[in-house]
C-alpha cells in the first residue's frame, strides 16, 4: 500500500493521465452500454409448437404430449418438461439448466423432433420449434387499423408486409399478428345442394384438391431457345374455381358452382384482437433477450414511417403499450436519487469538516470512482438496469468512506502543526491498512452471490459488480488521486493549531461529553452488552414476521391484466360482450378520461399461428385477456382498490363468469417466469377428474384465506362437446368406415384444411394460401340440422344419425401434463398482504387437507417457490459473509476475539433495518435483503475504525483496554459520525423514493439507512465497552512461533 501512496505522490502526472482515460473510456462505456429495467434473466427454454386443427385436448395429450415426452429424454440439460394440449394444439416448454450448452442442446432436440414424427398420425406437419429467454418479453404492440378494409384484409397485409420487414429491426422479433384469420379461398357448400345431388363434402374436396395442384413446369427446346413451360394446373381466383367439375351424373355434369359458392375470404374465425373495445390487429413486439429493452423501441418507433410506406393509405399504425416509458423514468428518478445523494453526502463532509476544498476533494472521488465502475461493468458485457443503478446509487454512500477518512486523517494530521506533505504522507501511511480492511469487509458481504442461484443470482450479481468495482476505485483513488489533490488543493494556515481550537470547539465539548459518557458506562459494560443483545433479538424477533417478505417490492404502475373467465362454452361473441362490459365497469368507476388504452384477445389462438400462445395462451372461445393502461396523471389512487372494485362488480353482475389477475409489467413477468398468478399450486393424478376434485378440497380451505382473491382452477374441466359416437356395424352395413364418415363429418365441424391440404397461388402477389371446403357455420345451427347430414360419397342415405349416437356430455378444454400424470392447476391472488404470509397460508392449507390419495401428487410453482428460493439464498449468503469478515479479520489481528467485537454491531443492523422497513411499511424482499447486507459491510467497516485504533493503544503504547477503548472511541469519533452521516445522506432521496418506479429500490435504501443509524448508536454507545471488556484478559504478547521475530516469547537474541 504505501508504495502505490510513493508512486501516486512521485508521478502525479500519471495519475492524472489514468484519471482523464476514465474519463474518456467511460464516456464511450456510457454511450454503447445497453440500457434495460432488469438484468438478463438465465432461464433458458425452448417451446415446441405442435398443431394438428381440430383434434380434441384429450386425443392431441395421448398423441402428441405422451409420443414427444418419450423421445425429448434425450435432449441434454432438461431441468423439466411442461405440456399443454388444447384442442389442436400441443404447447411443449422444455426448460434448460442454467449454463446449459443451448447449441448442443437445440441439436439434439431438433433430431429428437424428427424421430418423434414418426410415431404422430398421418397428416401431422412438423412443429414450430422457438428459443425462448426469460428476458424475451412484449415491450409494446404496433396496433393497425383502417376504416375501409376488413379485420382479415388488415391481417393479410401485417402478415405480408409488416413483420417480415422486422428482421432488419435490431434487437426485436414478432409473432403472427393477433386478430384477424388467414386469407383463404373457401368453397361453402350448402348442405340442402350437397343432398339432392347425391354429393357429399368429400366429393367436393376430391374434385377441388384434382383440379387444383401445382404442376412442375420443366422445359421444351424449340429452335434455338430453351423455354419453360408453365400449366396452368392452379386456378387464378374464385371464378375458376366456380368452375371445377365434381361428377357427371346422366350425362349432366354438376360443378362446384351448383352446390356452393366460393370467395376469397378468410379461415374461420377463432378469437378477435381488441384495442378500446373495437376488434383489430396488432402485433407484439417482443425484446431479444441480449437486446437493450430502450434501443428496441427506438428502433421500432424510428420504423414507424417505413412501416406506413409499405401500408395501403387507408391503414395506419401506432406504437402502443410501450414499456420503455416505465424503464426511462425508473432510471431516470433513480439517476436523479443518486445525485441528490453525491450533493447531500459533499454536504455533509463539508459540514463535518469545515473545508469546502477538503469537502470537494471527497466529491470528486465519486464520478471518478462510478466512471470507472460504469466502465468495468460494459467490458463485462452488463447493462446499466436498476440493479447496476441501485449498486452505484448505494456505492455513493459507501465510496466517501475512504476518501472521508483519509481527508479527515489529513486534517489531523495538519492541526498538530505538521508540514503539510508530510502530514499528507504520514496521515495514508497511518489508516492505508484499515482502509484495506475496510475495502475487504464491504467485498466480504457480496460473498452471497457466489452460493446464489437462479433469478436471485441474476439480480443480486450486478448490483454486487457495480459496488464492488466502485468501491476498489474509490480505494485506489483514496491512496493516488486524494493525497495528490490534497497537495495541490489544501491550504495551510501560518497557525493551523490556534485556528483549529477555534474551529472545533463546540466538537470539542461535544467530544468531551461524550468520553465523560463512556467513562461513566465502563463498569456496566456486562449488563449493557446483554440488554443490547436481548434487546436487538427482541426486536428481529418480533419484527422478522411483521414486516413480510416478497421476491421483489410492489410497485404501483398504472398497468395492469386479467383474464376472463365466461361461462363454460361461451361462443366468441357472448365472451366479447362480457369483455366490453367489463370494459365499461371498469371506464365507470374511474375519472373521466383516466382509461388511457385497453388491448386484449378474446378466444384461442389460430392453428395457422401455432406459436402465438407463448406469448399469449387462452384455450378456448370461452375465455379473453383484458390489458388496461391507466393514466395516473388523473386518477393518483392505488391500482389495488380498482381491483378490488372490479372483483366486486364482476361478481355481483356476472355471477357465471370468473376473473383473475396477471402479471402485465416486466418486472412482475421476469419475476413469475410464466406464472399465472403469484399463487399456483399443481395436482397431479392419472385422471383429470381426480386431479380437480383434489383440487377443489384444497379450494374449499383457500377460500377461508381472506387475504386471497381469484381462488379457481385455471383450466376448464366441464367444457361442453357434442359427442358423436360412430357406430362401426352400422357403419359397416352402409359399406361406410370410419374414415369416410370422418372426412364428411370434417367440412361441418371445422374446415378440410385439417385433413386436406390444398394451396392456391395469389396471381398477384404471388404468395401462397390455403384452399378449404367447409359447410358454413350458419347452415348448422341446431342438432337436427347435423343428425341429417349425408355421410356417404354419392348417396343421401345414410346420413349422420343412422350410422352414429349424437349425446351431448362435458370434457376437459386443456389437458396439461408432466411426467406420466395429467395435471390441474389452482390459482390465486394475494390483496393487501405480502408473498411470504400468503405462502404459508397456501401450505397450511394443503397440510390441513391431508394426505393425497394414491397416485395424486401435489406441488406448488410460480413466485411461491421462487420466494423459497431467494430468502434461502440470501440467508445461506448472509452467512457466508458474516464467516468470511470474522475469518478475514482473525487473520489480520491474529486473535478470535477482536473479529467478535467486530460482528457484535450484526444485531444492531439487522434491527435497525427490521424497524425502518416496518415504519415505512416495506417488505424484506430481494432489494431490502441486500440493503441489510451492504449496512453489515458499512457498519463493520466504521467498527474496524474504532477498534483498530484501540488495537493500537493497547498493543503499541500499551494502554489498558478500558483507556484504549475510551481513546480510540474519541479519536474516531468524527470520522465515524462522518462517514456514517455521509451514507445517511447518499442514501435518503433512494430511501424517500422520488417518482415513478422508485418503489423498487426504495427498500434497498430504508434497509441501509435503518441498519446504519442502529449501528452507529452501538459502534460508538456499546462497542467501546465490549472492546474493553472482552479485551481485559488478552495479553499483549505476539502469537507469533518464529525464533526470529522480535516480538515473538520465542524470539532469541543473536
Amino acid at each position: 500500500m504505501n508504495n502505490l501512496i510513493r508512486f501516486a505522490l512521485r508521478k502525479p502526472i500519471s495519475i492524472m493521465v489514468a484519471v482523464l482515460a476514465i474519463v474518456f473510456f467511460s464516456v464511450i462505456a456510457v454511450k454503447n452500454i445497453n440500457v434495460d429495467i432488469f438484468p438478463e434473466v438465465e432461464s433458458p427454454a425452448i417451446y415446441i409448437a405442435m398443431p394438428y386443427g381440430g383434434l380434441s385436448p384429450e386425443y392431441m395429450d395421448g398423441f402428441m404430449a405422451n409420443e414427444f415426452q418419450k423421445v425429448l429424454l434425450f435432449v441434454s440439460g432438461v431441468k423439466e418438461m411442461d405440456f399443454k394440449s388444447i384442442q389442436g394444439l400441443t404447447l411443449m416448454k422444455l426448460t434448460f439448466y442454467p449454463g446449459t450448452d443451448m447449441a448442443q442442446s437445440a441439436a439434439e432436440l431438433s433430431t429428437s423432433v424428427s424421430r418423434a414424427m414418426g410415431f404422430l398420425p398421418p397428416g401431422a406437419v412438423p412443429p414450430m420449434v422457438v428459443r425462448f429467454d426469460g428476458s424475451s418479453l412484449p415491450v409494446g404492440k404496433l396496433v393497425f387499423e383502417s376504416d375501409q378494409r376488413s379485420i382479415n384484409e388488415i391481417q393479410t397485409e401485417v402478415l405480408t408486409k409488416i413483420r417480415p420487414m422486422l428482421v432488419n429491426v435490431p434487437g426485436v422479433s414478432a409473432p403472427a399478428p393477433f386478430g384477424g384469420s388467414a386469407r383463404s379461398i373457401v368453397v361453402n357448400a350448402n348442405p340442402d345442394l350437397l343432398r339432392s345431388n347425391n354429393l357429399s363434402p368429400e366429393d367436393v374436396t376430391i374434385a377441388i384438391a384434382k383440379s387444383n395442384l401445382p404442376s412442375p413446369a420443366g422445359n421444351l427446346r424449340i429452335d434455338d431457345k430453351n423455354l419453360m413451360a408453365p400449366i396452368n394446373s392452379l386456378s387464378k381466383g374464385p371464378e375458376e374455381f366456380l368452375n371445377t367439375p365434381i361428377k357427371k351424373v346422366n350425362n349432366r355434369t354438376i360443378y362446384v358452382r351448383d352446390i356452393a359458392h366460393v370467395q376469397d375470404g378468410a379461415d374461420m374465425t377463432y378469437g378477435y384482437a381488441m384495442v378500446n373495445g373495437n376488434r383489430t390487429v396488432y402485433l407484439p413486439v417482443i425484446k431479444k433477450a441480449d437486446a437493450s429493452t430502450l434501443d428496441a423501441v427506438k428502433n421500432v418507433k424510428a420504423s414507424l414511417q417505413d412501416f406506413e410506406h409499405m401500408l395501403p393509405e387507408d391503414m395506419s399504425v401506432r406504437y402502443e403499450f410501450d414499456q420503455s416509458k416505465y424503464i426511462e423514468t425508473s432510471l431516470t428518478n433513480l439517476q436523479i436519487s443518486g445525485l441528490l445523494g453525491a450533493i447531500l453526502t459533499g454536504l455533509m463532509v463539508l459540514l463535518f469538516l469545515g473545508d469546502p476544498r477538503g469537502a470537494l476533494i471527497v466529491v470528486l472521488t465519486i464520478p471518478i470512482s462510478l466512471m470507472a465502475a460504469v466502465s468495468v461493468l460494459y467490458l463485462l458485457g452488463q447493462t446499466i438496469n436498476i440493479m447496476t443503478l441501485s449498486g452505484l446509487a448505494l456505492s455513493i454512500g459507501i465510496l466517501v468512506d475512504e476518501a472521508t477518512v483519509t481527508i479527515e486523517n489529513i486534517h489531523q494530521h495538519l492541526e498538530v502543526g505538521k508540514q503539510k506533505q508530510k502530514a499528507i504522507l504520514e496521515a495514508l501511511f497511518e489508516i492505508s491498512i484499515p482502509k484495506l480492511l475496510i475495502l475487504l469487509s464491504i467485498l466480504a458481504v457480496l460473498t452471497p452471490t457466489l452460493i446464489m442461484t437462479g433469478i436471485s443470482k441474476d439480480m443480486f450479481m450486478p448490483l454486487s459488480m457495480a459496488v464492488a468495482f466502485a468501491m476498489i476505485a474509490s480505494f485506489i483513488s483514496s491512496q493516488t488521486f486524494v493525497p495528490i489533490m490534497a497537495n495541490w488543493m489544501i491550504k495551510t494556515k501560518e497557525n493551523p493549531v490556534q485556528i483549529s481550537k477555534r474551529k472545533r470547539a463546540f466538537f470539542d465539548k461535544f467530544r468531551v461529553r461524550y468520553s465523560y459518557t463512556l467513562r461513566r458506562w465502563f463498569p456496566r459494560s456486562l449488563p449493557l452488552f446483554f440488554m443490547y443483545l436481548i434487546s436487538s433479538i427482541a426486536i428481529v424477533a418480533l419484527l422478522i414476521n411483521r414486516v413480510g417478505t416478497d421476491v421483489m417490492p410492489t410497485s404501483n404502475s398504472g398497468d395492469f391484466q386479467l383474464r376472463i373467465q365466461a361461462p363454460a362454452g361461451d361462443r366468441l361473441e357472448k365472451t366479447e360482450a362480457l369483455y366490453n362490459n367489463i370494459i365499461a365497469d371498469i371506464e365507470d368507476m374511474l375519472p373521466e378520461g383516466a382509461v388511457s388504452i385497453t388491448s386484449g384477445f378474446v378466444g384461442p389462438q389460430s392453428p395457422n399461428s401455432p406459436i402465438n400462445p407463448i406469448f399469449l395462451f387462452t384455450s378456448s372461445s370461452d375465455q379473453a385477456v383484458l390489458e388496461v393502461s391507466i393514466d395516473q396523471n388523473i386518477y393518483t389512487g392505488a391500482i389495488d382498490d380498482i381491483r378490488e372494485k372490479l372483483r366486486e362488480t364482476v361478481a355481483k353482475k356476472y355471477p357465471e363468469a370468473a376473473i383473475n389477475f396477471e402479471p402485465m409489467e416486466l418486472t412482475e413477468k421476469i419475476m413469475g417466469q410464466g406464472a399465472m398468478t403469484p399463487i399456483e399450486i399443481k395436482v397431479c393424478a392419472r385422471q383429470l377428474k381426480q386431479a380437480a376434485a383434489f383440487a377443489n378440497q384444497i379450494k374449499e380451505h383457500l377460500d377461508k384465506v381472506d387475504f386471497l382473491r381469484d381462488v379457481r382452477i385455471a383450466e376448464q374441466v366441464d367444457y361442453p362437446v357434442l359427442n358423436i359416437d360412430i357406430d362401426r356395424d352400422l357403419a359397416g352395413q352402409f359399406d361406410l368406415g370410419v374414415d369416410d364418415i370422418t372426412r364428411n363429418l370434417v367440412a361441418a365441424t371445422s374446415s378440410t384444411r385439417f385433413t386436406n391440404k390444398n394451396m392456391w397461388i395469389d396471381p398477384r402477389s404471388g404468395l401462397p394460401f390455403q384452399t378449404q371446403v367447409e359447410i358454413p357455420a350458419a347452415d348448422i345451427l341446431s342438432e337436427t340440422q347435423l343428425r341429417s347430414m349425408s355421410v356417404k360419397k354419392g348417396s343421401k342415405r345414410p346420413v349422420l344419425e343412422e350410422v352414429a349416437n349424437i349425446r351431448r356430455s362435458t370434457a376437459p378444454a386443456q389437458v396439461n401434463r408432466k411426467g406420466p400424470n395429467r395435471y390441474v392447476t389452482l390459482i390465486a391472488n394475494i390483496h393487501n398482504k405480502d408473498l411470504g404470509s400468503a405462502s404459508a397460508a397456501v401450505k397450511k392449507a394443503i397440510k390441513d387437507v391431508g394426505d393425497p390419495p394414491r397416485g395424486v401428487t401435489v406441488w406448488t410453482e410460480g413466485t411461491m417457490n421462487l420466494l423459497d428460493e431467494t430468502m434461502s439464498s440470501l440467508l445461506s449468503g448472509l452467512g457466508v459473509a458474516l464467516i468470511a469478515i470474522f475469518l478475514m479479520m482473525a487473520a489480520y489481528y491474529q486473535s478470535f476475539k477482536v473479529p467478535l467485537v467486530i460482528l457484535s454491531v450484526a444485531p444492531a443492523v439487522f434491527a435497525g433495518s427490521l424497524l425502518l422497513l416496518y415504519v415505512t411499511g416495506s417488505t424484506l424482499n430481494l432489494q431490502s435483503y441486500m440493503g441489510i447486507i451492504m449496512a453489515i459491510g458499512v457498519s463493520v467497516s466504521n467498527t474496524i475504525l474504532l477498534v483498530d485504533q484501540g488495537e493500537f493503544y493497547r498493543k503499541k503504547l500499551l494502554l489498558k483496554p478500558v483507556n484504549a477503548a475510551r481513546l480510540a472511541s474519541a479519536s474516531r469519533l468524527r470520522p465515524i459520525l462522518m462517514t456514517a452521516a455521509a451514507m445517511f445522506a447518499g442514501m435518503l432521496p433512494m430511501a424517500i423514493g422520488i417518482g415513478g418506479g422508485s418503489e423498487q429500490a426504495a427498500p434497498l435504501g430504508r434497509a441501509v439507512i435503518g441498519g446504519l443509524i442502529g449501528s452507529s448508536i452501538t459502534i460508538l454507545l456499546l462497542i467501546p465497552h465490549f472492546y474493553a471488556s472482552v479485551m481485559s484478559r488478552t495479553k499483549v504478547k505476539s502469537p507469533s512461533l518464529d525464533p526470529d521475530d522480535e516480538e515473538s516469547v520465542y524470539y532469541l537474541e543473536k
